[in-house]
């Protein structure tokens, strides 16, 4: 098997780099890291040594020499040999001078290249990624200058990094050798693996004010109620202590169902979680109980992320809301929105701010905003009133491109990463996609059979009202009950046998509860969402 040392290194002049070979750890310029969430085993594959994440671990982390990196500012090639069918099963993350990437940039993700062929069974390969932007001057966690992340359990048996010098046509003939870009690898979650927990949702209440047409609210049956502060304290606590090893790995989700303005403690919820403890919080309300009080208050506590659910952004699609108090019109509504939005940029607030709208473009149901004609004027009004905050508050004025607002840009048909757009600072629209809650509104049509795999019981950890634990934000009901927080700790019921069985049962495509099997479209559901 051609390297790239010898395809580049050992011909140009000014190359330098460095190689890992496994059962070796490290070089004088290059190391693996065996620490903190990047902790490795070395086994054996098909008669070659190879390192693989332990089953706490995430990543492997790659140490490099400060030599070694001035050299890669010009431009770094990484090729690793690895064990697989296809390409490579990890995503290459690298630090990057792109500050408009991912974490600064610091997890930016590399292109791979790989040879297009598919194996029947698995065997030694070879991947390169080539970076043209790599930052010698910074580093990512543990003092890595890159890591891979496992996206389905992964080995690597070698790992080469190189500084092409002269003019860099060494390394531009390499590629011919990788002729393809591999697509970004899919997570699959092996049970045998404990993963951090990505989004940890806390349910306050699942009281709520409305009925949306869109939300299973209306025919939810489990009991109403609300969480104790001292018991949301007691969650924030454990939380804190063992965040670093469990995650969550992004802010805490201080929502499941209900409407968490409701509770009368919110602030100091969210005051105890942000400033006490040091976890970021995601708000998302409903925006009816939004007081000029409540929001500064949010704010003042220290509030990371903001949701304003939106949604329906006119009289005729508001009524899908299906409000209990029916002096709330539309017009009231709509100005507690933007009193949100104002009471960020009187305060410069740190908050991030979102405004949700809905997005049923191809719905065969429900209509909120089903064309893109019908977003752009809604994209204009919004701008219109960004502008007059810009006035009021004297901002810079962004500069918009209506002709892309208005018509270029067909916002519902992008995805909520790319369809995102900011009218203030700190301040997005976001067009969000109708969400079937399990297949409940508006579901498919039965299947005989699907891929059984689910993502969420490896990813998500929800805390009902009463400490109830299920492991999906669409099981409303709490079906999926693997446990107590009141009862059992957070890594209890994290790696505890109910959890284990149905992450193993997933894997074999056995769908043992009924939640998944609708949520699958296997089978129907017994009770669908209420509409108008």
């Amino acid at each position: 098997m051609a390297t790239l040392l010898d395809r580049v290194l050992g011909r140009a002049r000014d190359s330098f780099g460095a190689e890992i070979v496994l059962p070796e750890e490290s070089s004088s310029q290059l190391r693996l890291v065996n620490e903190g969430d990047g902790r490795y085993d070395i086994v054996e594959k098909d008669g070659r040594a190879a390192v693989t994440p332990e089953a706490w671990s995430q990543y492997l982390y790659y140490w490099v020499h400060e030599e070694l990196r001035q050299r890669l500012a010009v431009r770094a090639v990484i090729e690793v040999d690895y064990y697989g069918r296809e390409f490579a099963p990890f995503r290459l993350q690298y630090v990057s001078t792109d500050r408009d990437a991912p974490y600064d940039g610091v997890y930016k993700e590399a292109e791979q290249r790989w040879d297009g062929v598919t194996l029947d069974e698995p065997a030694w390969k070879q991947a390169l990624f080539v970076i043209e932007d790599f930052d010698p001057e910074r580093v990512q966690n543990v003092g890595a200058s890159f890591r891979m992340e496992i996206r389905q359990d992964f080995h690597i048996g070698r790992v080469l990094v190189a500084a092409p010098g002269g003019d860099n046509q060494e390394a531009i003939e390499g590629l011919t050798a990788f002729p393809e870009v591999a697509p970004l690898p899919s997570i699959r979650k092996s049970p045998d693996r404990v993963y951090p927990i990505w989004w940890l949702f806390v349910e306050i209440t699942n009281l709520c004010n409305f009925h949306c047409t869109f939300c299973p609210d209306e025919i939810m049956e489990r009991p109403r109620g609300m969480m104790d502060f001292d018991d949301a304290r007691k969650i924030f606590d454990q939380v804190a202590r063992e965040k670093n090893r469990l995650g969550p790995l992004y802010p805490i989700k201080l929502h499941q169902m209900g409407e968490p303005a409701i509770h009368p403690r919110l602030v100091d919820i969210v005051r105890y979680s942000e400033q006490e403890k040091g976890l970021p919080i995601e708000l998302n309300t409903n925006c009816s109980l939004l007081t000029e009080e409540l929001v500064d208050g949010l704010y003042d506590a220290g509030l990371t992320s903001f949701i304003l659910s939106y949604q329906t952004p006119d009289e005729e699609s508001f009524t899908t809301r299906k409000v209990k108090n029916k002096k709330l019109t539309f017009e009231i509504y709509l100005e507690k929105v933007r009193m949100a939005v104002e009471r960020k940029i009187a305060k410069k607030a740190s908050t991030k701010l979102e405004i949700d709208i809905m997005n049923t473009l191809g719905s065969s149901g429900i209509q909120i905003v089903g064309s893109n004609s019908q977003a752009d004027r809604v994209m204009l009004d919004w701008i219109s009133f960004a502008r007059s905050i810009e006035r009021k508050y004297d901002l810079p004025p962004k500069n918009h491109d209506l002709n892309f607002v208005d018509g270029g840009f067909r916002f519902l048909e992008h995805d909520a990463d790319t369809g995102r757009y900011e009218i203030l600072p700190g301040v997005d629209i976001l067009w969000k996609e109708l969400h079937t809650w399990g297949n409940i509104i508006q579901g498919e049509a039965v299947k005989q059979k699907v891929d059984g795999y689910c993502p969420a019981p490896n990813e998500q950890f929800v805390i009902l009202w009463d400490g109830t634990v299920t492991v999906c934000c669409t099981d409303y009901e709490g079906t999926l009950n693997m446990g107590n927080v009141h009862e059992q700790s957070i890594e209890e019921i994290w790696t505890g046998p109910k959890w284990r069985r149905l992450r193993t049962t997933m894997w074999d495509d056995v769908l043992e509860s009924k939640t998944c099997r609708v949520c699958k479209g296997v089978e129907e559901p017994e009770l669908v969402q209420i509409q108008i």
